[in-house]
């Protein structure tokens, strides 16, 4: 805050009186439909972190050694989130990383209450699910003209923060009700997957509409 300096909003290219109307429909039903991915893909690795260590010890863990399984896996997605990222930019297939980064962690959520060790199961959502991260977040540069990127973002990011608001204590009622500890993972799963069809919808209106890139 105090080393900021406000832009000059003569040099900012459609700075002048943007705001969140600026968007025009299309604008904004593709970026709602992108925040969507972006909300749910966060939603649900945090159920895996707010969760996992209470169903870890259920399953007979220590305290530490859940804290540790469970950081084990923060820190190889950190390495997957650049990475992928990395094979975005090169190797451009964005659709297949974000589809398989999705894929594997959502249905390692629900696998984890089934497997008897589910260290090899945490290990392989670490390395496949911070690779899509990169790629959702590009989304809404494909979709906004430039002058139209600030409001775009503000709409993007609060999809996130409704979803984080609502469907986390969701998972935490499902335990309570059920007893199970496994299952906020399991909803945690059905969270991450239920993305997909709202990326599949995305790009069928992204060639429908032969959207450019801007």
């Amino acid at each position: 805050a105090a080393l900021y300096r406000s832009p000059d909003s003569k040099k900012v290219a459609g700075s002048d009186g943007v705001k969140i109307f600026s968007l025009s429909s299309r604008e904004f039903g593709l970026v709602s439909l992108a925040g969507v991915v972006w909300a749910l893909y966060n939603v649900a690795y945090a159920i895996m972190l707010g969760f996992a260590p209470t169903f870890l010890i259920s399953r007979g863990e220590s305290v530490a050694g859940a804290g540790f399984t469970i950081s084990l896996n923060t820190w190889i997605f950190v390495a997957s989130v650049q990475i992928g990222g990395m094979l975005a930019q090169k190797w451009g297939r964005t659709n297949t990383i974000m589809l398989v980064g999705i894929t594997v962690l959502g249905v390692g959520l629900a696998l984890l209450p089934l497997v008897p060790s589910p260290l090899w199961v945490i290990v392989i959502m670490g390395i496949f699910g911070g690779a899509p991260a990169g790629a959702i977040v590009s989304l809404p540069a494909e979709i906004l003209k430039p002058e139209n990127r600030g409001p775009g973002l503000g709409l993007f990011v609060t999809w996130y923060y409704g979803a984080m608001a609502v469907l986390p204590p969701i998972a935490g009622w499902l335990q309570d009700i059920s007893g199970d500890a496994g299952a906020p993972l399991y909803f945690g799963g059905f969270v991450m997957v239920a993305g997909l069809p709202f990326l599949g919808l995305l790009r069928g209106l992204q060639r429908r509409l032969s959207l450019k890139r801007y």
